[in-house]
């Protein structure tokens, strides 16, 4: 069973703790660096309680911690290289490794479609296989294949865009 739960300020410390992990991952695609105290910065993680276009939830699975979603209205759309105010994005997506392949990741990912509804962007790094193959597959799956992918022109990043 997964479960999916807006964070509230008691959480912020249980999110930045996860951060750490999803950051430690993803520096295989950003070429980021810890800080002097060992610690990757994320810069917009209390922009989430204090800004009302920002929502961060919880994910867990069999009652566990599994992973968190920060989604955001207002984005760089990347495709058309301007700033868009109504845009929903998926600004971080973490599942831990431990339940990747269970369904965690696609049972999260359709609640913040259905949860948040709008115009969407998801944006990965292109050199993030993995990301590409399940941001597509997911999207695909639930729009019913109506879904643009888009590669910027250096072909560092692709943004899928979509209606819930």
């Amino acid at each position: 069973m997964v479960d999916i739960a807006l964070a509230d300020k008691n959480n912020r410390q249980t999110l930045h703790n996860l951060m750490q992990l999803y950051l430690h991952d993803f520096s295989e695609f950003d070429d980021e660096d810890v800080d002097d105290r060992g610690l990757f910065e994320y810069a917009y993680l209390d922009l989430y309680w204090l800004e009302e276009r920002r929502f961060p939830f919880m994910i867990s699975s069999e009652g566990k911690l599994a992973g968190f979603a920060l989604i955001s209205r207002g984005a760089f759309h990347l495709q058309h290289n301007i700033q868009v105010e109504e845009l929903v994005n998926m600004s971080e997506f973490f599942v831990m490794r431990k339940y990747r392949r269970w369904g965690v990741g696609r049972t999260a990912a359709h609640y913040c479609f259905n949860r948040i509804q709008g115009n969407w962007q998801v944006k990965t790094p292109a050199n993030n296989l993995i990301a590409v193959d399940f941001w597509r597959k997911i999207i695909k799956e639930y729009t019913g294949g109506k879904f643009d992918e888009f590669h910027n022109h250096n072909n560092t990043s692709v943004a899928y865009y979509f209606t819930s």
